[in-house]
């Protein structure tokens, strides 16, 4: 989608610049406000998004994050203006734009699929929502679009087609095109989903320097957790139409707000608890309890990998079964009494002698920990 910008630019955007911080000291004006208000939006029986309140910073990186079908891409084209909500509304700026048509809300949208017109040269791809609103003459569009793939690293690649390109540079022109015309924001739908994983890393880097260079609010929707964690100022999980939490990705990581997070974001451990008077057995020892203790009855501590220590020790009950170097970092699987295995993050240096068939000890770190009720046990 393209669409007409509300203060044309008077100078071509500054080089990309390697280090994010001083790239965020460039911008030249922040971004404008986005505010979703109670969102409602049906299809037949399905309810996709359920009262959803949402507010987005000026020139701030929102991404949403969740499983299929909890909302998050429902949410997006309402913001553009492809989905009409049932009710609530769409704000930009302080503006309620629920009733404006997508080709005039002055926003910029990156699909899955590239989009790409095959039949056009990749400069004018990403000059044609210029020409489309008549923006400049030739000369300028041209020169905007050049500036555009200087900026995404094709100037290069000006008159070649789509299909001489490859996966990622076919995604960094729709990028260019979507900046073309200086959009207020910019929304990317799972733009990366269909690359190789090196690819992946790349453009999603290149894209948040791109956004900390022009200061545009942008909302990025990915299943992917280590995109949204890695890119973005704040993460939206959401579940069934509403957001469970919305935080800064260290927050997000490291104080989940409910269960549900905790599960869903980075690898976590189940292990069976009791609940005591303010705190929580596991593994042998009590620990505080993270936030609200779930209901009397059953439960499970649920920890990170990094949350555990591991020692080699000759009378341990637990047996590592495999382990799986990462650089500074190796993961241990180790199996507990009663069938339990948990994942365990040990610096590689410290990890030499726990190889497979290694008896050890398990024991959690001194921090508080995330409770959550057990689940029930179906009769068969």
């Amino acid at each position: 989608m393209t669409a007409v910008p509300s203060t044309p630019s008077t100078a071509p955007p500054p080089d990309l610049h390697p280090d994010v911080g001083a790239a965020a000291a460039l911008r030249q004006q922040p971004g404008v406000g986005v505010r979703l208000e109670d969102l409602t939006r049906r299809y037949g029986s399905v309810l996709a998004l359920d009262g959803l309140d949402l507010d987005i910073a000026g020139g701030e990186f929102l991404a949403l994050l969740g499983p299929s079908g909890c909302g998050k891409t429902t949410a997006l084209r309402a913001i553009a203006g492809f989905e009409r909500p049932d009710s609530g509304r769409v704000l930009l700026g302080g503006d309620d734009v629920t009733a404006v048509p997508a080709s005039k809300r002055d926003m910029g949208m990156v699909f899955q699929a590239y989009s790409l017109f095959p039949n056009l040269t990749v400069a004018d791809n990403v000059a044609f929502g210029l020409r489309v609103r008549r923006r400049g003459s030739r000369a300028d569009r041209r020169r905007r679009a050049e500036e555009l793939l200087e900026l995404v690293g094709l100037a290069d690649r000006a008159g070649r087609y789509p299909h001489q390109l490859s996966g990622g540079q076919q995604q960094r022109v729709a990028l260019a095109r979507a900046l073309a015309v200086e959009p207020r924001v910019l929304l990317l739908d799972e733009p990366l989903s269909a690359l190789d994983a090196q690819v992946r890393v790349q453009l999603r880097e290149e894209i948040r320097r791109l956004q900390l260079e022009l200061g545009i609010t942008t909302v990025f929707v990915t299943h992917d957790q280590a995109e949204a964690l890695s890119v973005a100022d704040r993460v939206g999980v959401m579940r069934s139409g509403r957001l469970e939490q919305v935080a800064s990705p260290d927050e997000l990581y490291e104080r989940p707000a409910t269960a549900f997070v905790a599960q869903f974001v980075g690898t976590m451990n189940r292990i069976p608890a009791t609940l005591g008077d303010g705190d929580v057995e596991f593994l042998g020892v009590r620990r505080e309890i993270l936030g609200a203790a779930p209901p009397p009855g059953a439960a499970i501590a649920l920890v990170r990998p990094e949350g555990l220590l591991v020692e080699a020790d000759p009378r341990g009950a637990g047996r590592v079964v495999t382990r799986t170097f990462s650089g500074a970092t190796t993961r241990l699987a180790v199996a507990l009494p009663d069938g339990l295995e948990v994942r365990i993050d040990v610096a590689s240096v410290d990890s030499q002698e726990l190889t497979p068939g290694t008896p050890v000890t398990v024991t959690p770190a001194e921090r508080p920990a995330l409770v959550a009720a057990a689940e029930p046990v179906e009769e068969a």
